[in-house]
């Protein structure tokens, strides 16, 4: 099953996207695109894999985070180093990071991390929630 929707968290200096989301037939796990940008840095179009188990549990994660159940959700791929995590503060801010690996002949590393308002993820949420649906995960 694959999802074209994008779920995005963005400001004008920062941005969070998830895209072409694609999830394995033997319910594995889920690939997926992750575009990162900061004030210097940016990451493009890095395929990120995660377990279907850990994939299914982030956006319930994302919503508790929003709601102050949570302080923190973490996704990380199946078989290789690098993570997204949301964490919350007491003052309604989100720090967004997303830290991602590259092993060629060098192993290279990039970690972008951004705040931004509480505000911002309920449209990250059903971003994510469409693309659950259509990637058939209950909700």
């Amino acid at each position: 099953m694959t999802s074209n929707k994008e779920a995005t968290i963005s400001t004008m200096e920062n941005r969070l996207s998830l895209s072409s989301f694609v999830r394995y037939p033997d319910d594995s796990s889920v690939k997926f695109c992750i575009n990162a940008r900061s004030h210097f840095f940016e990451i493009k179009d890095f395929e990120f894999y995660s377990d279907i188990s850990l994939f299914n549990n982030f956006l319930n994660g994302v919503k508790k985070v929003y709601k102050n159940e949570e302080k923190s959700i973490e996704l990380s791929p199946s078989f290789e180093d690098g993570l997204i995590k949301i964490i919350a503060d007491d003052l309604g801010h989100i720090r967004i990071v997303c830290e991602v690996y590259d092993y060629n002949i060098y192993k290279e590393t990039c970690r972008i991390s951004f705040e931004v308002d509480q505000t911002f993820l309920p449209n990250f949420i059903k971003e994510l929630e469409e693309i659950y649906l259509e990637l058939g995960f209950r909700i």
